[in-house]
């Protein structure tokens, strides 16, 4: 019971994936571990009906039951989350202060299944989290298969061994040997329209900035990959139209940029990665 009370758990995010073969993933549920294994989730899904309306949500609903009732009888979840792949993915663990109570697992939904989630850190955390660099994060593990040495919002200081004005954060990056695989872009089931061309725009420049840096230091080895997620699960024209700039943007900068509506963008991705530092 003391070890309930006091210490640190565990937590993971469940996606759908309406259409397993583009990459398109949305949160749908909460895993909880901590000496049990629970499952949360809202049966209204709020943030899948805002980007598919048109969705059939009780089968849905009748697979997350069934996980619930399976996980609560394993003796580890990992066998049950497999049968219920591609279309029921898990992202990696995530560690959460215990004791994890119901208005606990309620902060975390509202935080991570909401469709356009206010993301409150705890006050030991000195950042909050950036949905888009998350999402860009889950795409590199779960659709390109690249899980060794990603970090997320890499500091110019990472990179270069000291602050420089004017460069930003990065969402990603993935270090192999002493080249830096840097990874940034939009997410349009996170950002609204205009929300998504602002975060080209900025990544598009600070691709640029980091570029010149790199320039003047010779021997540092980078390479860039704009990433755009998510452009086909709208069909609003002005969404469509964010689609195509952020491409257009990313494509001006980065070495490399990919739309994860494309069936192979996760195998480019993932040679890109791996093929870094050779």
């Amino acid at each position: 019971m003391a070890e309930k009370l006091k210490g640190v758990g565990m937590y993971r995010i469940l996606y759908a994936q309406p259409t397993p073969e583009t990459g398109e993933r949305i949160a749908v549920a909460v895993l909880v571990q901590n000496g049990d294994t629970l499952l949360y989730f809202d049966r209204r899904f709020p943030r899948l009906k805002k980007v598919f309306g048109d969705l059939e949500l009780d089968a849905l609903e009748y697979y997350l039951d069934h996980l619930r009732e399976e996980i609560s009888r394993a003796p580890e979840p990992e066998s049950v989350l497999n049968r219920y792949a591609p279309q029921i993915i898990p992202s990696d663990p995530r560690k959460v202060m215990l004791p994890v109570d119901e208005k606990a697992a309620r902060v975390l939904m509202q935080k991570l299944l909401q469709p356009t989630p206010r993301l409150m850190a705890a006050a030991s955390e000195a950042r909050t989290i950036d949905p888009v660099t998350t999402a860009i994060e889950a795409y590199l593990k779960i659709r390109a298969r690249v899980t060794e040495h990603v970090q997320t919002d890499i500091l110019p200081e990472q990179i270069f061994g000291h602050r420089i004005s004017g460069l930003h954060s990065v969402a990603v990056g993935v270090r192999r040997g002493s080249t830096w695989v840097l990874v940034d872009g939009v997410d349009l089931n996170e950002l609204t329209p205009k929300a998504a061309i602002k975060r080209a725009d900025d990544v598009g420049r600070n691709f640029w900035q980091i570029n010149r840096e790199a320039a003047k230091q010779h021997g540092r080895l980078l390479k860039r990959i704009g990433l755009v997620l998510n452009g086909y699960s709208h069909l609003q024209q002005s969404a469509a139209e964010a689609h195509d700039y952020s491409m257009h943007r990313l494509e001006a900068d980065a070495d490399r940029t990919f739309d994860s509506s494309s069936t192979e963008a996760p195998e480019l991705i993932r040679r890109e990665v791996l093929s870094a530092g050779e």
